[in-house]
């Protein structure tokens, strides 16, 4: 099937879900973006931990959320659009529920204000399995095989810029006025992409490839033990890497503390998530130029390997690291940077790949599935990982993204490729029948 065939609107859709997405992750890093003045402002007693809740509602809310999404998508495709509108509402109701108590007039410092606060922030947080569970699955509803990738990893994307773009605004925060300011401005954008979502197309007129054409037309076969086992595989292998990665760089400044100037140190959160999502973002048209698309897990692989190497010579570089090779002292901040940003970028490009060859593994059953269970362990993961981070002697924070990456590619080799869905769309495109599954 010819993309000269599919509804133009898909763009509308993608672009819908990425605004979506990124309030939703502007949203939840508000106060964690400007910690000082939040904490001034409610007059927390304990700012720190204060702080630290309204961020974790985030993760709090999307372990038990997640499951429940991705079962709604598997059941039926055409649930993805309530879905989705489920979400942006909680998103919306969230940021418009933390200000309450400045439309009514409620002391910042009173109980019901900071319960009505956390209340929004937990709403926030619900959303999130609806913009990280279905990436893969609304690229298979909307775009054919060859824009599949670039809309999973548009969607995805979001996911890891969001938080950067909510610390770049804070940049300009400089008292309690202008994070309220922020926060209306936050909840209108929040509501106007509520109202853009519902006025869109369910799904639509003509399925965008065959594979979704014959999804739609008969009940999901039961599928050979080896691809379970290896989707299970595969899941934990790219989930493992990257949650240990996502809560890994943000403790940077303290691993480069004395290595680095104290004013780059600040960026380095940003600097490592915008690699990051540049990785995400370059992926799939790279796959798709150099005809890459069939060989997934040998590009993951390597993706896996560029990490495990430049994340060794960056602890290799560092000189309280174990494996230190300049002992007399750091090397030089652009060697740093040099190594750190090729890991993001290597890293960045792993979970697109996770997400279609998860879903090409688990044809003709729904994306949500795979798409749940690889958020839900990036979650998780990331989640033990800030409970065992303050265990852990500070010079041996640098080994754990080799630890990771090594870990990742031995699950790797025990996963099995195959390509079904993309092989029965070139073989219809080629004029030959649908292969069985």
């Amino acid at each position: 099937m010819s993309t000269d065939g599919v509804e133009g609107r898909r763009w509308l859709v993608l672009l819908c879900m990425f605004w979506l997405g990124l309030m939703q992750c502007v949203g939840w890093v508000t106060y964690s973006a400007s910690p000082r003045i939040a904490a001034e402002y409610y007059g927390f007693e304990n700012p720190k931990a204060s702080i630290d809740l309204l961020l974790n509602w985030g993760p709090i809310m999307y372990l038990p959320v997640a499951p429940v999404v991705g079962y709604l998508v598997a059941k039926q495709a055409g649930n993805l659009w309530g879905v989705i509108l489920s979400g942006a509402a909680l998103t919306a109701l969230g940021l418009c529920l933390r200000l309450v108590p400045n439309v009514i007039g409620l002391a910042p410092a009173s109980g019901f204000t900071h319960a009505l606060v956390h209340g929004g922030q937990a709403l926030n947080g619900a959303a999130g399995p609806m913009n990280c569970v279905t990436p893969s699955a609304l690229a298979a509803l909307w775009f054919p095989a060859s824009q599949r990738g670039i809309a999973t990893s548009a969607v995805y994307a979001v996911q890891m810029s969001g938080p950067s773009v909510g610390f770049l605004l804070a940049l300009g925060i400089r008292n309690s006025d202008h994070m309220v300011l922020l926060m209306f401005v936050e909840a209108a954008f929040a509501l106007a992409v509520l109202g853009t979502w519902a006025l869109l197309p369910r799904e639509p007129k003509v399925p965008p490839s065959h594979s979704q054409e014959l999804r739609l037309d008969a009940s999901p076969p039961a599928l050979p033990r080896r691809r379970w086992i290896s989707t299970v595989v595969l899941v934990l292998a790219g989930s493992f890497s990257i949650g240990v990665f996502q809560c890994w760089s943000p403790a940077l400044p303290t691993q480069l503390q004395g290595a680095l100037p104290e004013s780059l140190l600040k960026w380095f959160a940003i600097i490592t998530a915008t690699a990051s999502v540049l990785g995400s973002c370059l992926c799939p048209p790279l796959m798709e130029a150099l005809k890459l698309q069939w060989r997934l897990k040998s590009a993951m692989a390597t993706m896996l390997l560029v990490q495990l190497v430049a994340f060794s010579i960056f602890a290799a570089s560092l000189p309280d690291s174990p494996v230190a090779v300049w002992k007399e002292g750091p090397a030089s901040p652009a060697w740093l940077m040099t190594w750190l940003v090729v890991a993001s970028v290597a890293e960045g490009a792993v979970a697109p790949m996770v997400y279609e060859l998860s879903a090409e593994l688990t044809y003709p059953h729904s994306e949500g599935l795979t798409g749940a269970a690889f958020s839900w362990l990036l979650n998780f993961f990331g989640f033990v990982l800030l409970g065992i981070f303050p265990l852990v002697p500070p010079r041996y924070d640098s080994l754990m993204m080799m630890g990771a990456c090594l870990v990742s590619l031995v699950l790797l080799c025990f996963v099995h490729a195959e390509y079904p869905r993309r092989m029965l769309d070139e073989n219809v495109r080629s004029g030959l029948l649908p292969s069985e599954l």
